[in-house]
């Protein structure tokens, strides 16, 4: 039998204590940390100078977006009989009765989405595609599509027609084909639209290239032009490098093929011309502007564009679309004649229906 400790009583081994930890409780609806500002983020990686105009571009749909009241803006560089631009907002081609005095090219901006959203019925712009070619420079692709001022009371009737949806689209893939006016076509536009409940009418669509260059500018630098930039303001130290916008070229993809011949559709001509009619520098006349553009687009080349087309002069093998436009007018007439022809016969007959009850009325004593 082993033998027994006798006097104080075994001592148990002291406890090992684990020091708590206390987990900060994190609630969800906490936003993480905002990156540092002064152009870092907030994994260390430095933020894209780029992307605040990027952003304004996409979000307005236009470059005119982005402003610099010490930018030099050039449409269509190289258009005119003289190797120069269209337009440019300093230096180059000086309207008549003006004094050449640079134009702000902020007001640039001010102006011309504003004159096109008043002047263009149902003016809508887009950004198809935004690209960065060096860490300074933006390619942007955008459109303007709109509805031609001469078929806008086809836009109203379609709106207020009960049930009908108005769908737009455009026919640049036609810019090949002869563009004449038919009454057939006008037929067939009411008779398919009643048929289907839609009313499909060609929308003008000017495609454009917009070519941005930046340079980087401190803090102090930025403060000279009194704030006229738009869309690049924000999110910097007042002593950090920021990108301004420094140069700005534009092309528009119909000038070029109404010069080189590839536009014979007039109707897309007719767009171009009502798109750049909105695109009239400041403190520039109307006859002026107009004489500028026929300097440097050729217009009047495209067929039907020129003084003397008229429709009905055509040759003899288009005289058989003629007989058929007659055709076409003589059923459209027909049609809308019975049309308001049974609603006013029906309106008469419930007249004579109604007069003959009240005269049933009076003469029982019923009313």
């Amino acid at each position: 039998m082993p033998a027994t400790c006798v006097g104080k009583p075994p001592v148990a081994a002291p406890t090992r204590r684990v020091p708590r930890v206390v987990v900060p409780r994190v609630s969800s609806s906490s936003s993480p940390p905002s990156p540092p500002s002064g152009g870092a983020r907030g994994d260390g990686a430095p933020a894209d100078p780029l992307a605040k105009h990027v952003a304004a571009i996409e979000r307005f749909g236009t470059p005119f977006a982005v402003a610099s009241a010490s930018a030099r803006y050039r449409l269509e560089p190289g258009v005119a009989p003289d190797g120069g631009a269209l337009y440019c907002n300093v230096g180059g081609w000086v309207p008549k009765g003006s004094r050449g005095a640079a134009v702000d090219y902020a007001r640039l901006c001010a102006r011309w989405p504003k004159v096109e959203d008043d002047e263009l019925y149902r003016c809508v712009r887009r950004v198809n595609r935004c690209e960065r070619l060096a860490a300074n420079e933006l390619v942007v692709r955008w459109e303007t599509v709109f509805v031609p001022a001469k078929l806008r009371w086809l836009h109203d009737i379609g709106e207020a027609w009960p049930g009908v949806d108005v769908e737009l689209y455009d026919i640049l893939d036609k810019m090949g084909e002869l563009s004449r006016f038919r009454w057939r076509s006008l037929f067939l536009l009411f008779w398919n639209t009643a048929r289907t409940g839609t009313m499909r009418l060609p929308a003008a669509k000017i495609e454009s290239t917009s070519r941005l260059r930046f340079v980087e500018e401190r803090g102090a630098e930025r403060g000279a032009e009194g704030g006229a930039e738009r869309g690049a303001e924000g999110g910097a130290d007042a002593g950090a490098a920021t990108l301004t916008l420094a140069a700005h070229d534009e092309t528009i993809d119909l000038i070029a093929l109404v010069n080189d011949g590839s536009v014979r559709n007039r109707r897309i001509c007719r767009d171009l011309l009502e798109f750049l009619d909105v695109r009239k520098p400041p403190a520039t006349s109307l006859e002026a502007w107009d004489d500028r553009i026929t300097d440097c687009v050729r217009w009047s080349e495209v067929p039907g564009m020129g003084m003397f087309d008229v429709d009905g002069l055509e040759e003899d093998g288009d005289r058989g679309k003629v007989y058929e436009d007659a055709v076409a007018v003589l059923a459209f007439g027909t049609v809308v004649c019975l049309f308001f022809g049974v609603g006013v016969g029906r309106w008469y007959i419930q007249g004579l229906e109604h007069e003959r009850m009240m005269a049933a009325m009076l003469e029982t004593g019923a009313f």
